[in-house]
């Protein structure tokens, strides 16, 4: 009881956090004014992309969408689009020109070269997996 209890809890917690992360992710990359701190008079993009994130998951439910099937596809674009994005942020980060005096030393570089090849190495496993 207390182990579905929890499930339950953590799935009305999930709601929330998701919806409004994807709206913030769609607020910086369209250079709308975004934060919770703001009331949704200052900031009217941000809150609606909430609210439209939050009807286009229940509209799934209502479309027999498998939520479990989303989630692993969803899982499974995130996999593939990290370490594209991954080496991207080394690049920038490791830019002088970019971060001035604040950019990569050596060591962070070769943690974030070694991250980047533990992950492309599980992507490509993964794409062998369903080739075998």
């Amino acid at each position: 009881m207390l182990f579905a209890t929890g499930v339950v809890a953590v799935g009305f917690l999930a709601v929330p956090v998701m919806t409004t992360g994807a709206a913030y992710d769609l607020s910086q990359t369209a250079g709308w004014r975004y934060s919770l701190h703001a009331t949704p008079k200052a900031a009217p993009k941000f809150y609606g992309a909430i609210v439209l994130f939050s009807l286009i998951g229940m509209g799934m439910n209502f479309l027999g969408i498998n939520p479990i099937k989303a989630l692993v596809f969803a899982g499974i674009v995130q996999g593939f689009s990290t370490p594209p994005l991954m080496l991207l942020i080394l690049q920038m980060t490791s830019s002088r020109r970019i971060m001035g005096e604040r950019a990569s030393g050596r060591g962070i570089k070769v943690l974030g070269l070694l991250t980047f090849l533990a992950i492309s190495a599980a992507t490509l496993g993964l794409v062998a997996s369903w080739l075998i």
